[in-house]
């Protein structure tokens, strides 16, 4: 059992790593050639896009928490101290957020952020300072929820060459 465990671990990284160099024909999308690409109607014409968004009303579009088009769900989990001391506490998490939808609603992006309900915390004092090259990765692995983005919470994030 520990030889297919071992394998596999093995393997994993080597099939990661050959999925990101696979070559442009392999998608079936072709690179649009240069020409094609100048010739598009908003190609260097600022004008093309003022007029698509007076078309649609743009300018007096306001996104509210109301009307966003996307709702995306954030876990967060906070590395504290062996004793569950130290770290963001729930308030501060939510006034990120917030703060975070009140950019996107001034900018209409259509996105607004939720937390999830359950904060993950980490209660292991060498977690509180992660390497980003050797533990982050790990640590992202084994602590994430399906279906949200995963937000990380450390103390010091640092990468060591």
């Amino acid at each position: 059992m520990k030889k297919i465990a071992i394998s596999l671990l093995l393997c994993l990284p080597i099939l990661q790593i050959s999925a990101q160099f696979q070559e442009d024909a392999f998608c079936n999308t072709p690179a649009p050639e240069y020409s094609e690409f100048i010739s598009l109607p908003w190609f260097g014409n600022s004008s093309f896009i003022y007029n698509f968004l007076d078309e649609i009303n743009f300018a007096n579009y306001k996104m509210t928490y109301d009307n966003a088009k996307y709702y995306v769900p954030i876990k967060i989990w906070v590395y504290r101290t062996d004793e569950g001391t130290g770290g963001a506490t729930a308030t501060e998490l939510q006034q990120l957020i917030r703060d975070l939808n009140t950019h996107n609603i001034t900018n209409n992006t259509g996105f607004l952020y939720y937390l999830k309900p359950e904060i993950g915390y980490i209660d292991k004092t060498k977690f509180q300072r992660v390497n980003f090259t050797t533990e982050a990765p790990g640590l992202s692995l084994k602590n994430s929820d399906n279906g949200c983005i995963n937000v990380h919470i450390v103390d010091d994030l640092f990468k060591k060459v």
